[in-house]
Formats: C-alpha cells, structure tokens, sequence
C-alpha cells in the first residue's frame, strides 16, 4: 500500500494555449456519457486501477484522434500520472451538479478530446495551489521540514487514495451496526432513529443493513472498471426497493460541501427509473457509518420537533457512542480479559476527574488510552497548506490558547494522565504496579482514516516529546514510551490476533514502528525520498504492510457476532 508521489500531468504540459472556461467544455455532451465518465475516472484514480499516464492515454482516445495521441505520448515522461483521485471526484460534481441534454451534439472524438483537457484543467488547479503554498513550508531540510511536506502533499486525498477496500468493510460493518444497537438501545435517540427507518421506508434496523450490504457486495465483488450499475428486479418489491436507492442517489443543484462531503452523502446516481450506477466505492462502502453519522447529527437531529433534539449530537455522540460504545467494547475485545481493564467510567465511579479515556494494565505494561472522535473541517483538510494544517491539528490534538487560557486536548490530557501514574493518583482504581519499573504506552485512539495521512504521527509525538521534557524533572520518564496515533479500525481488524498473544503482541508492533519512524540514510542513492515516507507512514500503515509481509492475515470470524444481529 504505497504512498503515491507521482507527478500530475496538467493542462500546460500538453497544450500551447489557454484553457477554455470549464463550463465549455461540457458544451454539446450527454448525459449518458457525462455519467459514463464518472466511476471511470474515479476507478482509475483509486487503489487497484492505477494505470501510467502513457496508458491511460492509449486507451482514453480513439482512431479518430490518434493524430493527436501521438503527439500528447511524445510529451509524457516515465514516473508521470494524469489520473488523480482529487480532479476525478471535482469533476464528478460538476457533472452531478448540472444538468446535461439527453443527445450528444458533437462527435465521440471532440466528446474524448473536451473531457481530457477539462481533467487536465483539474490537474493544472491542484498544482497552482501547492505552487501557491510551497513557499509556506520551512525551509533548511531539518525534521518540520520533511514532516511539512508529507502532510502538505498528502493530507487532502490520503484517505481517498490508499486503502484496501477488504479492509473497509469490516469496520464499517462492525461501526454500523453497533451504532444502530445504540440507537435502538437509547431512549433520547429513538425519535432519530424512527425518523430515519421511515425515510428509507424500512421495518428496522437489520432490515437496513440487510439491504445496503445487498447493493455493497455486488459493488465490490465486480471487476469492471469502467462502473457497475445497480439494476432494481421487476418484482412486487419493485417500487420500495427504489425508494430506498433514490435515498442514496445524489441530485442536480445539490449543495456542494468541501471535503466531497455531498458525494460521500450520495454515493449513487440514479441512471433512469430503476437502474443505479456507483459513484465511488469507497464513499459506497462508508455510506455504511461514517457518512451517517453526519445524517443523524445535521439532519435528522434538526429536523426533529424541538423537543427531541440533542442540544449537541455530535458532543454528546463522541461521549457516548465513540467512546464510552465502540471504544470500550473493541478495546475488551482486543487485549485478554485477564488483564486489568479500567474504562473512563470505572475511574468516574471511583471519584476521579480528568481521568484517561481506557486503561490496561498487564504486570508492569499499561496501556493509556486518549480517544478523539474528530475531523479537520473540509477546508482545513483540502487546503494544501502547512500552516492551516499545523494550526488545526494542534487545536484538535494539543491545546486551544486563548487569552492567556490554555484548553488542554488529547496531547496534554495524556501527559497529565502520565504523571498521575507515576504519583499513583489511581490508588482506588489500581495498585498492582511499581512506579519506578512501569512502561507506559500512550495511545491516542482516533476516529478517522484521514489522521492516517503520513507526518501526523510525526507532528503529535513532536509536541507529546516537548511535554514529556518539561516533566523531566520531577517524574521518572524513562520508561514512558512514544506517543502513538492508533486509528480505531486497527484494533476492530486485528483484534483477534492482538488478544491471543501469538505471533504479534500489540506493544512489540509499537515499538518495530517507532524504530521505522527514524530517518535511516538510504544505502543507495536517490532513496531519500522514499526514506522520508517511510518514517512518516502511518501506524495503521505500518501495521497493514506488517500483516502483508509476514502473511499474518486471517478471516475477520469476529464478523460473525454482528451479522448474528441481523439474521
């Protein structure tokens, strides 16, 4: 699961002129084709479809513009792409988000031709941006440096370019329907959870899932590239089974929300009455959970009478669902029920205050857990620039300051949480340890595919290490290990073989990455590049490639538990 460093062809590497305006270039074509176009590119853009620029052109024009083939592949270099996730799915909502005429009023060449250059057009904008923000990052070649450009270059479309789609599923499926068991479970959030049966017309929950996973599987079993349609069965089913899909479609004159959030909503499109066509199935696959919860907390929670609102769903959906639900039942899960399990609600039973989110314990190892269910909004996320970038990632994970007042996040919460430990602060909770021959393990649990982005780690263990300094002197830090970002769908995935203690053991796992963390000089030149990556990748990266390597993979058989739920 490489990180992708290509460079991106654009318009002015291919064609002497001036772009047209984007909007012409739609001038004359169908809306059979337009939407022809859409899965294609974004399949070719996505893990699994990657093809050179060399062949992507070979196939993209037909006899009637070879003339014009040859002259743009005598042009092209070894190591170039032209297909990018980020301008696929740009285009995708432009051509959702107008309407288009039924018949095509020029030729297939000149349709070929206009969609190539407004994709090239695309291309061109993402470059102008990092050109634009290239000057922003430090200078000098030192640590900020390499990690700057990591996260400048692969924030935006890390989650959206490098995944194993297998590797989707299980935590969608698993997120899913524990999120529906909670809403079912809770009296306050029964009213949304109505509301939402009913606008897809089903009797409950299972029979939701049931039907989302019959339009997944086919989606994902599927080989063809160019896209899959969804075709609904003439049967007395018929007309309820489209209301269903016409839930999922997206709509001309849509909204368009940063971040693809629009395309994520409405992962289909509605060909005609009775046929659907998958967008992305990636955004398909993450309808499941991800892309609800934001329909729960926007708006179903805003279309309730006043009365059945949460003053705040998404706060209280953090407490109460992302920490105190899935994350205590996949931690239970994950490490062996022997050991010594406190959850943020046991230390609350006890009396305790700002007390670490999980803990466990086994002999002198324990495991201290910070769990942050939150996102970069759209525009911090899409922006290409460092500065933004840094500044959200620390207001998110390290501290708010303001006037003088110091908010503490996940970074600093750990650190207090650490020297609490060292005190033995805990006593009513666990005494079972030497202060002074304790390993501690910080983990900071995060929600989201997008802090998997290579030079995060990086940037928040830069922070937890100027923290940890600052203690030195009054705590033993000896023994306290490297701050880890833990993406929650690691554990979800591995959980079986994280709690039988064979082959892999999860702390061994976190210190071969921290070993891999270190810039090591390339042996050969020209490696530096790729020595960068790979000290700033991901844990959950680091872990995938481990698993790959070492043929540790196995049936996710804790699947079976959840779709027990269901049947």
């Amino acid at each position: 699961m490489p990180v992708a460093t290509q460079l991106r062809i654009k318009y002015s590497d291919l064609f002497d002129d001036n772009p047209l305006p984007f909007a012409d270039y739609f001038i004359g074509a169908s809306k059979e084709n337009l939407f022809a176009s859409i899965p294609l590119l974004v399949n070719l853009a996505s893990p699994g479809g990657e093809k050179s620029a060399a062949e992507l052109v070979n196939e993209w024009f037909s006899l009637a513009n070879q003339t014009i083939k040859q002259n743009i592949l005598g042009k092209l270099n070894q190591g170039n792409s032209i297909a990018s996730i980020i301008s696929s799915l740009k285009l995708a909502e432009y051509i959702t988000d107008n309407q288009f005429a039924t018949t095509q009023t020029i030729s297939d060449a000149e349709f070929e031709l206009n969609l190539f250059k407004a994709y090239l057009v695309l291309n061109e904008e993402q470059d102008d941006l990092e050109s634009t923000n290239l000057p922003k990052l430090p200078q000098g070649g030192g640590d900020e440096s390499f990690m700057a450009w990591m996260l400048m270059y692969s924030y935006h479309n890390y989650d959206l370019s490098n995944y194993q789609i297998w590797d989707i599923i299980a935590p969608q499926v698993v997120k899913s329907i524990t999120f529906f068991q909670y809403l079912n479970n809770r009296p306050k959030l029964q009213p949304h959870l109505a509301y939402f049966l009913n606008m897809f017309g089903v009797a409950d929950w299972q029979a939701w899932v049931k039907q989302y996973l019959a339009v997944v599987f086919p989606a994902l079993q599927s080989k063809n590239i160019s896209y899959f349609d969804f075709n609904v069965t003439q049967d007395a089913d018929y007309n309820s089974n489209c209301h269903f899909l016409d839930n999922l479609c997206v709509g001309a004159n849509t909204h368009r929300l940063s971040d693809f959030i629009t395309l994520r909503s409405f992962p289909l499109m509605k060909i005609f009455a009775g046929r659907y066509r998958v967008i992305n199935k990636l955004f398909l696959m993450e309808k499941m959970f991800k892309s609800l919860q934001f329909l729960f907390s926007i708006n179903i929670n805003n279309a309730l009478p006043a009365q059945q609102q949460l003053a705040d769903f998404r706060a209280d959906h953090c407490d109460k669902f992302s920490e105190q639900t899935i994350l205590y039942d996949v931690l239970k899960k994950s490490f062996p029920k022997k050991w010594t399990h406190i959850s943020g609600e046991g230390f609350k039973e006890k009396g305790y205050s700002a007390e670490p989110d999980y803990y466990i314990r086994f002999k002198n190892k324990l495991f201290l857990f910070e769990s942050k269910d939150v996102v970069l909004t759209g525009a911090e996320k899409q922006s290409r620039d460092y500065p933004i970038l840094k500044k959200a990632l620390k207001k998110k994970f390290y501290k708010i300051e303001h006037n003088g007042n110091i908010q503490k996040k996940a970074i600093l919460q750990i650190i207090g949480n650490i020297k609490r430990i060292l005190d033995h602060y805990y006593t009513q909770c666990d005494i079972g340890y030497n202060g002074d021959a304790i390993k501690i393990y910080p983990i900071l649990v995060t929600h989201d595919r997008q802090f998997d982005s290579p030079g995060v780690n990086k940037l928040l263990l830069h922070w937890f290490n100027e923290e940890l300094d600052n203690i030195k002197g009054t705590h033993n830090i000896s023994n306290i290990k490297p701050l880890t970002v833990v993406n929650i769908d690691t554990f979800i995935l591995h959980q079986e073989a994280f709690k039988s203690r064979g082959k892999v053991r999860f702390e061994d796992l976190i210190v071969a990455y921290h070993e891999a963390m270190s810039i090591i000089q390339p042996k050969k030149a020209g490696s530096q590049l790729k020595a960068v990556q790979r000290a700033h990748l991901s844990f959950n990266h680091f872990v995938e490639s481990y698993f790959d390597k070492y043929k540790l993979r196995k049936k996710p058989t804790f699947l079976r538990e959840y779709f027990e739920e269901l049947f």
